[in-house]
């Protein structure tokens, strides 16, 4: 029954004309104890058009959902109390969910709960728990969180400074496309820190920052251009949101 349920549900909500069946189906199916059917009839609420849409349900479905263990319900009622969307705007409830996401595993609120700690947003601000987050996301995947993880390791932020870690995170980061990877790996290799010096490589990779528009980067591949400029000291980009 809660199978035919969804499908009827994913059928039917690709019609917004169709979209109070759709509900129904889900919300029908979420009584079962289906912790998907409530995460999804709480993005239909949250997602109608006009006088259709309904913040309050949506927060009341994602909060069923999560109760039942939905780790994608609790990053959205992270980001809904983040935001103030159906809720009143609570930082405090908005780290409660992202940590309890991030937990659930969750990938982007592993990175949040990182950027949290990071922050001090919501909670104390620990260095030590900001590292340990951004290396359970970077190890998930999370380009984002390899970048980040790279700088810890390269600026000692709870964790002890390490030069060739941080490049191998850099590295990883930046094949993912991140352009703030991109440029401190170029750095990196521009300088033999963490890495062997390869000045063509290094340009390499500041060149593919400056195409997403790095500003720093298409400055230091500027002054690479002199011989005053090869012996000048590029200042690294600290961390990134996501």
């Amino acid at each position: 029954m809660a199978a035919n349920a969804l499908l009827s549900a994913r059928q039917q909500y690709a019609h917004e004309v169709r979209r109070k069946t759709a509900m129904e189906c889900y919300r029908q199916t979420a009584r079962l104890g289906d912790a998907l059917a409530a995460y999804n009839a709480g993005c239909i609420a949250a997602e109608a058009r006009g006088k259709n849409r309904d913040t309050e349900m949506a927060i009341k479905l994602w909060k069923l959902a999560a109760r039942l263990g939905d780790a994608h319900a609790k990053y959205n009622l992270a980001w809904a109390y983040r935001r103030g969307f159906g809720v009143g705007r609570n930082m405090k409830l908005a780290f409660r969910w992202t940590k309890a996401a991030a937990q659930a595993g969750h990938l982007d609120g592993q990175f949040n709960l990182a950027q949290a700690y990071l922050r001090g947003e919501g909670a104390e601000k620990k260095l030590a728990q900001a590292f340990k987050w951004f290396q359970k996301a970077a190890k998930g995947g999370c380009a984002d969180a390899q970048y980040n993880l790279g700088v810890c390791f390269d600026l000692g932020e709870g964790t002890k400074p390490h030069l060739n870690r941080a490049v191998i995170w850099y590295r990883r980061a930046a094949a993912a496309g991140d352009r703030h990877a991109q440029y401190n790996l170029g750095l990196a290799l521009l300088r033999g820190e963490g890495a062997k010096r390869n000045t063509a490589t290094a340009k390499l990779w500041l060149r593919k920052a400056r195409a997403q528009g790095h500003k720093k980067a298409a400055r230091v591949l500027n002054r690479l251009r002199t011989k005053e400029g090869r012996n000048l000291e590029m200042q690294r980009t600290s961390h990134s949101g996501n």
